[in-house]
Parts: C-alpha cells; structure tokens; sequence
C-alpha cells in the first residue's frame, strides 16, 4: 500500500515484516503506525521498547487492547459443569479492565460494552499499551493517511505528523484461499477438520466468548490440544471419526474472498 508523495518522505516507511526493521535505531525516533490490529500493536510494543521518542498509531476505529493479567485470569480459572465461567469473576476483570483504560488515558474501543472487540478485530495483549499512554509516550488518532510530504503525513481530519518512521500495518488479507487450493474444498466442519483425517488450524484469538473459551489468547495451548485430538482421531478412527469429520457435523463455508477465513477460531489483522 503506498500514498501520494510517498517517494518524498526522507524517513523509513516500511511494513515491519522480514525483519525490515531490525537494524533501525528506534531511539529518539517519532514513530506513525498506521493500523490496530495485533500486528500494529506488535510493531507499537516494539518501536516503545527501543527508545522511541513518541508512537502515534493512526486507527479507523479503536481495537480491544488486553493486559496480561486479564488474559491470564482468564486461562488460569476454573470452569463449572457447563464449561462457563463465574459470571462475578467475569464482571470484576470487566471493571478493573475499563479502569485501566480511563486511568492510563487509552481510548476505550468503540464498540464497548455491547461487544468486547470489534466485528473482524482480533484482542491483542499488552501492558506496555496502557503505560505507553500512563507515560505519555503513546496515543492513537482516529483517521486515515492522506499524503506523506518530506517530514511526515498528512491525515484525513486534515492534521499532519512529523514522522521519522512509518510502520504500515493495514491492508492484509487471509490466505485461506491457499487451503482451499490444497483441499479442493471451500467449506469445512466446525471442529476444524476438512475431511477425514484432514485438519485445518489458524491461530486462536480471544472473541466474543473471551471469558469462556479454554485456551485464552495461548496459541500454543490451542494448537496442543487440537494435535491431541487429531492423534485421537488416528488411533480410534471407529470411535471418534463420526464425531471428528462425520458427515451430520455443521459446516463452516469460507469468506476468504471477504477477508474473513473459514476457521471458527481465525485471527484477524
């Protein structure tokens, strides 16, 4: 993705992916990421990290930004008989969650408190978001990038940021179209299996059932209990495969031409 006068700007505009930004002195630097998923966030925590000067992270709408603690509570309780988890429990998170949001100067997203995260968002995790902003290093812009000129960007609203690097974080799309390429198929079961013995996984994001879901935002946890079911399906085909891959199962169909991927449990940019 590329802006008018893009060619003039005497900083560094980059997507921050291939390591593009490893040998880039961040200190002192005034920093534009434009975008707010978890890559935007990401290159955000890393540009914080490194001694930047100040992150302004030019946004459309607001993303759900989590603390660690948050996400931890929540992998870490129990659940009851019916796999939920204490409704109390989940108000109080909700509330110091909100708390921290209006103590620490961050936006609260838009979105809030009908839906914990926008429709196509993922949640990201961080702490350092929220003491980016408690320190005054970090704030978000809601508009669009208009036209770069030598020092900075000019923005929708019609303002300008002086900028000395430009981290692009939008314009992603999912590369489900590759699965259904490989498979030859364009719909799969919602356990995650495509077919017998044949299993498609994307990474797991906290969504609108964050405080009932088992694995949290750990996608290592998603990806170890969905291996363990897929050895189970190996070893007790006759037991299990009518449960895995049967044909009476429900069936996702993908919107990859949309943007949105065929698995339940997909993250978004």
């Amino acid at each position: 993705m590329t802006w008018a006068g893009q060619e003039e700007f005497k900083g560094i505009v980059t997507t921050g992916t291939n390591d593009n930004l490893a040998h880039v002195d961040w200190r002192g630097k005034r920093v534009v990421v434009v975008g707010m998923g978890a890559f935007a966030i990401e290159n955000t925590r890393t540009a914080l990290e490194h001694g930047a000067e100040h992150v302004t992270v030019v946004v459309r709408r607001h993303g759900t930004v989590c603390p660690k603690i948050i996400d931890y509570l929540n992998f870490v309780k129990p659940f009851d008989a019916e796999f939920q988890h204490d409704s109390t429990t989940n108000i109080k998170q909700m509330h110091q969650w909100s708390s921290l949001y209006r103590k620490s100067g961050a936006t609260i997203p838009e979105c809030w408190p009908e839906e914990i995260k926008h429709e196509g968002h993922t949640i990201s995790v961080s702490d350092l978001w929220f003491v980016g902003h408690h320190m005054g290093k970090l704030c978000t812009k809601v508009a669009t990038v208009d036209h770069f000129d030598a020092g900075g960007i000019h923005l929708s609203d019609g303002s300008r940021l002086d900028a000395d690097i430009v981290v692009v974080c939008v314009g992603f799309i999912r590369n489900t179209h590759l699965c259904e390429k490989l498979t030859g198929t364009d719909t799969m079961k919602t356990t995650n299996y495509v077919g017998k013995h044949l299993m498609y996984l994307a990474d797991a994001e906290i969504d609108h059932g964050a405080f009932n879901w088992f694995f949290g935002s750990s996608v290592l946890e998603y990806a170890k209990f969905f291996t363990e079911v897929y050895v189970a399906g190996l070893e007790h085909e006759e037991q299990v495969g009518e449960m895995l891959w049967g044909a009476d199962l429900p069936t996702t169909k993908s919107k990859s031409a949309s943007g949105r991927g065929s698995s339940p449990h997909p993250r978004s940019s």
